[in-house]
């Protein structure tokens, strides 16, 4: 049976390594309950608030979809089985990303009203004016 071909969970992703970031010196696998038990140390030293690294796979997650990358890349990232099951958990955010765009839509047509009952030429003004949140623009 010959491997699975590489699939990048993003465009120009690197291929996976065999890294010993996860091993010990001995290269044996490292416990879980090892590597919580560090991760929590650490955390206390930095003054954090008890949070779980369960915790901080939903912040990725969640920053992902807020900064506009799709549900596909996230799922692929998060090793969901299916599409469907990175939607079910996320899909609260998506609503509020959709929110914020149908509000700089409005935001945006109201300006160019205001503009054309002015007369002043409504287009090239908005043209100039900088990219509202979660523009794809650059």
């Amino acid at each position: 049976m010959s491997p699975q071909p590489f699939s990048a969970p993003w465009p120009g992703a690197p291929p996976p390594t065999t890294s010993t970031s996860s091993r010990t010196p001995a290269a044996n696998p490292l416990h879980p309950a090892a590597v919580r038990r560090r991760f929590h140390e650490l955390r206390k030293q930095a003054g954090l608030s008890h949070v779980t690294i369960h915790d901080l796979r939903h912040l990725a997650a969640t920053l992902a979809l807020e900064g506009n990358v799709s549900m596909t890349v996230i799922s692929k990232t998060l090793r969901h089985s299916t599409l469907s099951t990175t939607a079910n958990i996320y899909s609260h955010l998506t609503w509020d990303v959709a929110m914020a765009a149908v509000h700089a839509i409005e935001a945006r047509l109201c300006l160019v009203e205001a503009r054309t009952r002015s007369g002043t030429d409504a287009l090239a003004l908005s043209r100039a004016l900088p990219n509202p949140p979660f523009s794809h623009a650059a």
